[in-house]
């Protein structure tokens, strides 16, 4: 029974989800694309992403290791500090030279293990051995945190530089490709152009030439025949009477 007019569903919109997803995947491609162009460092995978990984690390590594001699630089400069106040002395002298020559070799001492020397210099003067404890375990704590930062930080580079090398062996095997395959195309076209050149081509030309002579011109054809086999090869002659059965 037909559905009165009035009770007939009206007909649906055309599904608009095909064309969202389809301007959603341009949008996400051009936003690629122009990143590839504007910032290629953010990119995983190309070369200036790897580059300038290297060079995070690279900066990461050295501040670890300026970090770390810093602080072995401020706790060098308190024990000279400490050593001026002990009575003259051959090791008051050695301590004082050598103390000197191993700040030449180190950065600048870092201001804040400064200030914590200097309260452990404090708590040793003044006998306070409980603060001074206290004091030289945090040292501790640090000294093995810098170390770990340190560790941590040549891991990174180590990691970069392998990642380096992978991307150059991987360029190196494409280059290897590209020449396999621009001598790949060269030789088919060799073998194009010499096959052309033994069966078809000229060997075809003159062979329907040949065909026309005799038909139109058997006078000349008579007059041109002593010469084709005159100055034509055993191979040249089979090339060309393969298109005129000459």
């Amino acid at each position: 029974m037909k559905t009165p007019a009035r009770y007939q569903r009206p007909p649906r919109p055309p599904r608009r989800a095909g064309f969202a997803l389809a301007i959603v995947t341009l949008y996400i491609a051009g936003a690629l694309f122009v990143t590839w162009l504007v910032a290629p460092s953010v990119l995983p995978g190309t070369a200036s992403h790897r580059a300038a990984v290297s060079t995070a690390t690279t900066a990461d590594l050295l501040e670890a290791q300026t970090a770390r001699s810093a602080t072995a630089a401020a706790k060098v400069v308190k024990i000279q500090e400490a050593n001026t106040a002990a009575p003259p002395s051959p090791a008051r002298e050695f301590i004082a030279l050598e103390s000197a020559s191993a700040l030449a070799d180190l950065p600048p001492p870092a201001a804040a293990a400064l200030i914590e020397a200097e309260k452990r210099r404090a708590a040793v003067f003044a006998g306070e051995r409980d603060e001074a404890r206290r004091l030289y375990g945090l040292a501790a704590e640090q000294s093995e945190k810098l170390a770990a930062d340190l560790a941590a930080a040549t891991a990174a580079r180590q990691a970069a530089d392998v990642a380096l090398v992978e991307a150059a062996a991987a360029s190196h095997r494409a280059n290897i490709a590209a020449l396999a395959l621009a001598l790949l195309a060269a030789g088919a076209a060799f073998a194009f152009f010499w096959v052309k050149a033994q069966f078809g081509g000229f060997p075809q030309a003159i062979g329907r030439g040949i065909n026309e002579m005799k038909a139109q011109q058997p006078a000349a054809f008579a007059l041109a025949e002593p010469f084709l086999t005159r100055y034509m090869d055993r191979h040249e002659q089979a090339r060309v009477s393969t298109h005129s059965g000459f």
